[in-house]
């Protein structure tokens, strides 16, 4: 129940944050941008961090252990591989969203790839 009380909290802070993150976002990024995350929160209730996805720079093989909401900053087209080289899943990210993303199954790595021109760049929440 805490859970879903904590991602409603969450949801609700980032809705009233969307106007200025929109007009953040609007703001063109250095040239020579690399695929990074930036860990922000960690503690017994949740994990946050915000990702940069550059084009052509997938991100390495990982894994997430407990479900997350991804919130958009800078949307566009972003692959899941497999370590097999399976596509999991294609999502079309659009800026100012937030999406639900259930934990990865046990033992399943993934990488994410940008396919479009520009950078994707999301806050990550997964909830312990």
């Amino acid at each position: 129940m805490i859970r879903f009380f904590l991602a409603f909290l969450y949801l609700l802070i980032i809705e009233m944050l969307q106007p200025s993150w929109s007009i953040a976002c609007e703001q063109p990024l250095k040239s020579g941008v690399q695929s990074e995350r930036f860990p922000q929160i960690d503690n017994k209730q949740v994990r946050t961090w915000r990702t940069i996805i550059a084009p052509n720079q997938p991100l390495k093989l990982h894994r997430h252990e407990y479900p997350r909401v991804v919130t958009v900053l800078r949307g566009g087209v972003l692959k899941s591989v497999a370590e097999s080289g399976e596509i999991l899943a294609v999502r079309h990210f659009k800026a100012g969203e937030s999406y639900w993303l259930d934990a990865d199954p046990p033992d399943q790595l993934h990488a994410c790839v940008n396919l479009g021109p520009g950078v994707i760049e999301v806050v990550v929440t997964e909830l312990k």
